[in-house]
């Protein structure tokens, strides 16, 4: 009989792919009656690895900043690499991170690709961070005026 642990290693070997996943994918893979179990059951693990990696694409100051771009209207690469001051081969590769990451969506409109966010609530996340940066910020002058 397996324990918990080597049941979600066994699992994880047999299907690695299931761990680099969307959550969309994820969600019809749970839809199985096959994989539901399976899928149950090492969910946490994928949550974690999940929320890494979406964490991991919004560590860069730079694709911070894109998103705040779209926020703000722009959706063409053409119109955010002048804004930023960053090179366009630079900003393809963060706008690549943020797509790949399900953040980003591209959209061809004839010669340019036009983006948007995938979830608003992206920026819900990018807001509360902001908001805690903040509170420690006023946290640690009030410690130190004591």
């Amino acid at each position: 009989m397996y324990s918990y642990i080597g049941f979600v290693s066994s699992v994880a070997m047999k299907y690695p792919a299931i761990m680099e996943m969307p959550a969309e994918r994820q969600e019809l893979i749970a839809g199985s009656r096959h994989n539901l179990i399976t899928t149950i059951l090492i969910m946490p693990v994928i949550s974690t690895k999940l929320r890494a990696r979406l964490l991991d694409a919004l560590a860069h100051p730079n694709r911070i900043r894109i998103l705040e771009a779209i926020r703000s209207g722009h959706t063409c690469s053409c119109e955010i690499a002048p804004d930023l001051n960053l090179e366009q081969s630079n900003l393809s590769r963060h706008m690549k991170i943020l797509v790949d990451r399900d953040i980003l969506i591209p959209e061809r409109d004839g010669v340019r690709i036009n983006y948007r966010i995938a979830d608003e609530d992206i920026f819900k996340l990018l807001d509360m961070a902001g908001q805690l940066i903040r509170r420690n910020a006023e946290r640690s002058i009030l410690e130190e005026a004591e």
